[in-house]
């Protein structure tokens, strides 16, 4: 009887001691699973966040966008010239370095193509469409909305005889028209011609911030 009842003591520590390890290996096993978990928690928020910085960096610092449809379009009362092509355009700014090492920003670029009888006007970020056809003449040659303009390309100056245009060795008609913005928004860019901004000669530049290059 002794005999059993050492046997059955020793049996008895024996599985408490396999039931505590079991217990303790779960416990160990779930640790290293939550660690695993935040491992890959961290990983994809990194990789989200670099993800993140690959979409900006793959917006342009410049774009091209024609003002007017063509040349070979660009005739009176037809509307088929009178577009911004693309409507929407997304751009960047950037940094540089100078020879010195200075770093330094670098405005978003957009080059208006202007192709026939057109004026490019921008207005600064905030200014909605609304603003500008509430305040449009019902008639007339130009919209001159002249308030909170950010910028404006030369004159083309009054048909026929364009007398008054801006003087500009490339052409007034034909030319490019440069603006850099060094400031994140939305901008509204219209085509000052009444009759083109009536039927629909408008566009919008949204500038990104690009500090995170």
């Amino acid at each position: 009887m002794r005999r059993l009842g050492t046997a059955a003591a020793a049996f008895a520590v024996l599985a408490c001691y396999a039931a505590g390890t079991t217990v303790g290996a779960h416990e160990h096993d779930d640790h290293d699973r939550g660690h695993d978990y935040h491992d890959r928690d961290h990983d994809h928020d990194h990789e989200h966040d670099h993800g993140h910085d690959n979409d900006r960096r793959n917006i342009p610092a410049h774009a091209t966008v024609a003002f007017g449809a063509g040349l070979n379009t660009a005739q009176p009362g037809n509307e088929l010239n009178e577009h911004i092509v693309p409507q929407n355009v997304t751009v960047r700014i950037t940094k540089a370095r100078k020879l010195d090492g200075t770093q330094v920003f670098v405005p978003a670029t957009v080059n208006f193509l202007v192709s026939g009888f057109h004026w490019v006007w921008v207005y600064n970020a905030g200014v909605t469409l609304k603003t500008v056809k509430d305040h449009a003449p019902a008639a007339g040659l130009y919209v001159n909305y002249d308030v909170n303009v950010f910028a404006k390309g030369p004159n083309p100056g009054t048909p026929p005889a364009f007398a008054d245009r801006d003087t500009n060795p490339s052409g007034v008609l034909n030319h490019t028209a440069s603006f850099g913005f060094s400031v994140p928004g939305r901008y509204l860019v219209i085509c000052n011609v009444l009759p083109h901004f009536q039927t629909g000669m408008y566009a919008w530049i949204n500038v990104v911030d690009g500090d995170d290059d």
